[in-house]
């Protein structure tokens, strides 16, 4: 069976693809998105990894999607939209190649550790935490007038929310339970990565004008221009969506650079 489902506000694509995701579809159907009534310009990375995502578990339950009038990935950092599938065997190498592209073609006198220890943070969480097996996606954009390095990462796992929920039961609701998972030094210590690390360490790192944001569940956290923002949602979205903003041109210059001079 052929089932057409029309997206027309940016704004609803998250409860919209909720939807798909906890449908009642049958192995054999085939599932059209079609996102032609919002401009390329309003799709920012948080949408195509979350879209990402959505197409990887139809299609691993046998359920074939295609995703219309979405843009498409690049393999420039700078033109567009940067997706990778993630694969747990190769966590590191993500950030390492991401540094070096940004190092070698945009950035040669910036110290890029902090965005290295956010990446590998980001991605930690999604397989230490998240449960997500295998259906789990990063997208990057950079704008390199603003300097501005944009990072969305997103799975279908059991969600930050309910990991920390399970882990702590006294927690009653999930808005606690994002918030939570951005503490200083937050951890639920599953994994030895993450013991001593949390969230917070990629919030420290974005500026004033930067945005951080997880949804996770049925919550949501937002964190721009010192305001923290955390709600109740009226869906749950089954994983956790990562989204954050760092200002490069307000890192540090690379102190090996004047070594060699």
């Amino acid at each position: 069976m052929k089932h057409s489902i029309r997206i027309s506000d940016i704004s609803q694509w998250l409860p919209a693809i909720t939807k798909i995701i906890t449908a009642d579809f049958s192995a054999n159907d085939e599932v059209q998105i079609d996102f032609k009534e919002i401009p390329y310009e309003q799709f920012t990375p948080i949408h195509i990894s979350s879209i990402a995502c959505v197409k990887c578990f139809l299609e691993k339950r046998g359920i074939k999607c295609s995703c219309q009038h979405v843009p498409r990935p690049t393999l420039s950092i700078s033109k567009g939209f940067n997706l990778w599938q993630l694969d747990k065997a190769y966590l590191e190498t993500y950030s390492h190649n991401i540094c070096r592209i940004l190092k070698q073609s945009f950035y040669p006198d910036k110290d890029l550790s902090a965005v290295k220890g956010c990446l590998n943070e980001a991605l930690y969480n999604v397989f230490d935490h998240a449960e997500a097996k295998d259906i789990a996606f990063i997208c990057l954009s950079l704008d390199p007038i603003t300097d501005r390095l944009c990072v969305a990462v997103c799975d279908l796992g059991l969600g930050i929310a309910k990991k920390i929920r399970s882990h702590f039961p006294e927690i009653l609701n999930d808005t606690k339970a994002v918030a939570m998972a951005v503490e200083n030094s937050f951890t639920t210590k599953s994994r030895k990565h993450n013991r001593g690390y949390g969230l917070d360490n990629i919030l420290s790192c974005c500026n004033d004008d930067d945005t951080f944001k997880i949804i996770s569940n049925g919550a949501s956290y937002i964190a721009v221009n010192d305001k923290i923002s955390t709600f109740a949602l009226d869906y749950d979205f089954p994983g956790t969506l990562l989204y954050f903003e760092i200002s490069i041109y307000m890192l540090p210059e690379d102190e090996d650079i004047f070594e060699e001079i």
